[in-house]
């Protein structure tokens, strides 16, 4: 069981061996533009996963107003049909 931790927006960071059944995506709650309630009561707004043929993007909406103003923090490589919502409701994404 693995935890990556994001903590800053200014790298774009790569993740080969991430699996949805058993490691965490944890976030610090400095990249967030509102309290940690707000951010755990719609994760998606602020957590954005964008499926590609080779893995799945996550993304931080720092104010989560929209996927536009969002910027791109991991790859995960062969990673398909990633669901922030599921995933936290598991705490296997998490704000610390």
């Amino acid at each position: 069981r693995d935890t990556f931790v994001f903590s800053h927006t200014d790298a774009h960071d790569k993740v080969t061996d991430f699996s949805s059944s058993t490691d965490t995506l944890a976030f610090s709650a400095t990249l967030f533009e509102a309290s940690m309630s707000e951010v755990d009561r719609a994760i998606q707004d602020f957590v954005i996963a964008r499926t590609t043929s080779t893995g799945t993007v996550i993304s931080i909406d720092a104010d989560g107003k929209g996927a536009g103003k969002a910027v791109e923090v991991a790859f995960l490589e062969n990673v398909q049909n990633f669901n922030v919502a599921d995933l936290h409701s598991k705490c296997q994404v998490d704000i610390i």
